[in-house]
Order: C-alpha cells, then sequence, then structure tokens
C-alpha cells in the first residue's frame, strides 16, 4: 500500500483518523501500531514478520545495554546484527553477482525477500542503540511504544529517518488539535500533488528518453532526459516527505523536515545539507564525527568514507558506489578550498552564479549514475550527453519530447523546486480567517483533482521504495 494508492487515500487513512479519535488516550498507540501492521502487511506480510523480529531484538538489546552499564561489546553486536541483515537482505546477491564476475563462476542468485524499508529500518535501530549506550535516551520499556517507533507507518518506508529521542516525548504525551490536522491534511495534499502532477509526468518524460539506446540519442535529447530526472527525484522523495510529515502530524508528531530547496544550493556541500537532511544528519552523527569528523584524523578520508557508505546505502550496483564517491569527491575538494581561505559559494555575484552552475552540474552528473540500470550504462549516457558517442542512429530528437504540455511541465517543476513562491506567500499573504477558509476550500479542490490523478494514473510507485 502506497501513500498515493486510492486504497490508501479513500479507505485506510479516512477509517484510522475517524476511529483513532475515539480511542481512549492510553490505546492510541497500539490503535497505531495495529493499523501500521495492516498497513506495511499489504505489501509483505513475511516482510512484517522480518520487521517485527528485528524490532524485538533491538528493543531487547537497548534494555541491556542500558542495564549492563552501557556494555560497548553488546552495542557492538547491535550494529553488527543490523548490519548484517541489511547485508543479508540487501546485498547478497550483488555479492555473488562480483564474485560470478570475478572468479568466473556461476553461483545462482538468492531468492531472497528485501523487506520494504529496511534501510530506514535499520539506521533507526542503529541510531536508538547508540544513543542508549551514550545515555543520549533511556531504553523504551514499553514495548507497544517501541515497535511503533520502529514500524510507524508514516515513515517506515522511504523515511524520514525519525530518531528516538526526537519522538520519546510523543509517544508518551502529545495533543492534536485543529491546527495540527489542517496542517498535517495541507502537507500530505501538497505532497500527493508534487507526486501525481509533477514527479509522475516528469518520469513518464525521462523514462522515455532513458528507455532508448544511448547511441540513439542526440545531446540536447540526453540532456532533456537528465533535466526530467533530476527534477523528478526532487518532487517523488520531497513528496513523500511532505505525505509522512503531514499524516504524522494529524496523530500529533512534529516530524522534522527532510528538504530546504536542495537546487537553490551553491556548493556540494550545501546541497548535502538541504537534501535527505534526516539522512545527511545521521551519516554525520554515527559515522563522520565518530570517525573525528573536522577535528581529529584525516578529515578528507572521514568524508570519503560517508560518501561511500551513502551510496552503498542506497542501492546493490557499482553505479550507487560511484554516485556516492562523486559527490563525496566534491565535497573533499570543496573542504580543501574552505582550508586555503576559498569558500565555494561566496564572493560577489558572478562568483555565486559560477558557484550555482557548478553546483547543479555537478548534481546532474549524479543523478545519471543514480537513475542508470548499471554503470556501463550510466557512462554510455554521460558520453551522448557531451556528444562523444557513436550515433548508430538519430532516435526522436528533442522537439519530439519538449511538446508544450511537458514545456510546461518543466517550468512548473522548476519554479516549484526553488523558494519562490513559498516567499510571495510568506512576504503578501496575511493569515485572517477569510485566507485560511480560501486556503481550505482550494485544499479539498486540490484534494479531489489528486484523487482524480491517482485514478487516471499508471504510474505511482515512488522511487526510493527500492531503498
Amino acid at each position: 500500500m502506497e501513500f498515493n494508492s486510492l486504497i490508501f487515500i479513500t479507505i485506510f487513512f479516512p477509517i484510522l483518523v475517524i476511529s483513532y479519535f475515539f480511542i481512549k488516550d492510553n490505546l492510541k498507540n497500539l490503535w497505531l501500531l495495529i493499523f501500521g501492521f495492516i498497513f506495511y502487511a499489504w505489501g509483505s506480510l513475511r516482510g512484517l514478520c522480518i520487521i517485527i523480529i528485528l524490532a524485538l531484538i533491538n528493543y531487547t538489546l537497548g534494555l541491556l545495554i542500558f542495564h549492563r552499564k552501557n556494555s560497548k561489546w553488546l552495542l557492538v553486536l547491535g550494529v553488527v546484527i543490523n548490519v548484517l541483515s541489511l547485508g543479508y537482505f540487501k546485498y547478497t546477491n550483488f555479492f555473488i553477482e562480483n564474485i560470478n564476475a570475478v572468479f568466473d563462476s556461476n553461483i545462482s542468485a538468492l531468492n531472497i525477500l528485501v523487506p520494504l524499508g529496511i534501510s530506514f529500518f535499520v539506521f533507526k535501530a542503529i541510531s536508538y542503540l547508540v544513543d542508549v549506550y551514550k545515555c543520549k535516551v533511556k531504553p523504551e520499556k514499553n514495548i507497544v511504544d517501541f515497535l511503533l517507533f520502529m514500524t510507524f507507518f508514516s515513515q517506515i518506508l522511504s523515511g524520514p529517518i525519525v530518531r528516538y529521542v526526537d519522538m520519546q516525548e510523543e509517544l508518551k504525551n502529545r495533543s492534536v488539535d485543529g491546527d495540527d490536522i489542517r496542517y498535517g491534511l495541507m502537507r500530505f495534499v501538497i505532497g500527493l500533488a508534487k507526486k501525481v502532477f509533477i514527479a509522475n509526468n516528469l518520469g513518464i518524460l525521462a523514462d522515455s528518453i532513458w528507455g532508448i539506446s544511448t547511441h540513439e540519442m542526440t545531446v540536447a535529447v540526453a540532456w532533456i532526459g537528465s533535466l526530467a530526472y533530476t527534477l523528478q527525484i526532487y518532487f517523488d522523495f520531497s513528496g513523500y516527505s511532505d505525505m509522512a510529515i503531514g499524516l504524522a502530524r494529524v496523530f500529533g508528531f512534529h516530524f522534522k523536515e527532510n528538504f530546504d530547496y536542495p537546487y537553490i544550493s551553491r556548493s556540494i556541500t550545501e546541497f548535502w545539507r538541504r537534501w535527505h537532511i534526516s539522512l545527511s544528519s545521521w551519516f554525520r552523527d554515527y559515522i563522520y564525527i565518530p570517525l573525528g569528523g573536522s577535528r581529529t584524523g584525516n578529515v578528507y578520508f572521514n568524508i570519503f568514507v560517508v560518501f561511500l557508505v551513502t551510496g552503498i546505502w542506497h542501492g546493490s550496483a557499482w553505479n550507487f558506489v560511484i554516485w556516492g564517491l562523486w559527490n563525496g569527491f566534491f565535497n573533499i575538494i570543496e573542504k580543501f578550498l574552505g582550508s586555503k581561505g576559498y569558500k565555494v559559494g561566496t564572493g560577489n555575484i558572478v562568483q555565486k552564479v559560477i558557484s550555482y552552475i557548478y553546483t547543479m552540474f555537478v548534481v546532474n552528473m549524479g543523478w545519471v549514475f543514480f537513475r542508470a540500470p548499471g554503470l556501463k550504462h550510466a557512462c554510455s549516457y554521460i558520453l551522448s550527453m557531451f556528444g562523444l558517442n557513436d550515433l548508430s542512429a538519430v532516435g526522436y530528437t528533442a522537439g519530439w519530447y519538449l511538446t508544450k504540455f511537458n514545456i510546461v511541465l518543466l517550468i512548473v517543476a522548476i519554479i516549484f523546486s526553488v523558494p519562490i513562491l513559498k516567499n510571495f506567500y510568506k512576504k503578501y499573504v496575511k493569515e485572517t480567517a477569510g485566507s485560511i477558509a480560501v486556503e481550505n476550500i482550494i485544499l479539498v479542490i486540490l484534494m479531489g483533482i489528486c484523487i482524480v490523478g491517482v485514478v487516471s494514473s499508471s504510474y505511482n510507485s515512488f522511487i526510493y521504495f527500492q531503498f
């Protein structure tokens, strides 16, 4: 079941919301947990069983770490169990594939069920155990509350990565008023609109280009395909995050933002402070700083490790590893330049413009590795972007793809990927009873249009569901 599915929008969510407010306060978490299990089991009952078992293991380890005076060995055991579980489910066949390639063997791939959202689940579990060990939080004794934290349906599949320290108080005591419900529904509808109207249509454009041979692409077509995907993945993932944050608010949980207009960045370092913020901060706090951060050890090596793990975490293929290292390389370059007194993205207007162009170029190139079905295809696609591929036969030209609809789509996507409208709204629209009423009417109309879009669309899955 996905947030943008008709069954979720018209059946699951309305039933949950209505019933939730009739349940006694001491049973609300259990009620959310039951519905969360139903939500997850809809996609994979076996996956749910695996997730519950792993959650119970982490629950037990958290209690043991605390009562055994913060045993380092128990923490190591917990981290190893979580990492190995992620490695088994997600990377076993990747290792088999590479062993076959290196040793010319013929080991058969295993039929492994990958639990939905396992990457996000494991990172939540590790952060919980580390924070318990460091006495940042006390272990959760209530098994229902712990399971709700680990498997809350709003963000179990694709994040944001919510830490226990940020959720513990509201697990015990939270309230919901009309403003929370209104804000939550507004964020949900905005996220749904991003997905249905922008991301899905950009996906159709991107897939139509990525589906043809790179030896049939003109330079212009290749760039249109890369731009379409660059915008698609932003609206797809930020749309999911909006929906997750909105759904959580309806039930009284306040999740932190996961995106902050990353496509206005003037450096790759800034980009990673704005893109998938919960993941970037997780890597900073649980890998970069423990390695020594910027203070001890080799800072460039620390950055290298972080982005190597970032690439590996995203997918079991070499193109993801290269994508991570590509971003890490430019982070290292910017760190080096900063140590020499030059901070990328600062200076006069010309320098800022050049920094912005450089940043978007690097980001766009990186998404080519991310989108490609393999490393070889990614390299071939990049050659096409610079006219370095041998054209066996020219396919459709740029004019074929730049229809009036697609031109408007790209313009709209670019406008909404920067905070122009947000800043205008903040500056000129005053919150009054009348403006709120108008917003509510627009919200209802937009929701209705989104439902029509969901019914008529066959392009629905979120990109990050595979991670």
